[in-house]
């Protein structure tokens, strides 16, 4: 009959209570998930708190490339991110006008600086004029003659390369 084994000869092992009870995770958070409408929602939230849409999509657990395909494929969708992303930029705009009014408590020069920049024609030293798109001049037109004789070119060319797939295929076939 076999021994029994005495305190000294039995193994023990410890294991930590944390990695035993620990719950498992569905989803890690390096997998993309699907985009829901609550989660682009909850995305949209965020830009318009300010965050990145990048920044919005990690915090939810979507790929950035996933999110942009499916925005991409629905019109509703752009026009919503749109609406977000010009609320982000209207108070990112409110956040610096605010800062530049703060600044100007301690010196004159954040006053003069945002007045110089919105108000230029009152407060800019030199006469200020922004160049528009419509002050480029005017692109010559191309006479019609000219056209006429490229087009014919091109058609040249055209029947030249179809005349040598043709010959091409005939000694393919002859071959």
């Amino acid at each position: 009959m076999p021994a029994e084994p005495t305190p000294d000869d039995v193994k023990t092992v410890a294991v930590a209570r944390e990695i035993v009870d620990r719950p498992v995770r569905r989803n890690p958070p390096w997998r993309p998930t699907t985009l829901t409408v609550r989660k682009f929602l909850k995305i949209c939230h965020l830009v318009e708190q300010g965050a990145a849409i990048t920044r919005a999509c990690e915090v939810e657990c979507i790929s950035y490339a996933r999110f942009r395909f499916r925005v991409s494929n629905s019109p509703r969708l752009q026009e919503r991110l749109k609406e977000a992303e010009k609320t982000r930029f209207d108070r990112r705009h409110e956040e610096a006008l605010e800062s530049i009014m703060e600044a100007g408590q301690r010196s004159w020069m954040a006053h003069a600086w945002f007045l110089e920049r919105t108000l230029a024609h009152l407060y800019s030293q030199r006469p200020f004029c922004r160049p528009s798109g419509d002050d480029r001049p005017a692109e010559e037109e191309i006479p019609a003659e000219v056209l006429a004789r490229h087009r014919a070119l091109l058609l040249e060319q055209a029947r030249e390369a179809e005349a040598r797939q043709a010959a091409n295929r005939s000694s393919e076939l002859a071959g």
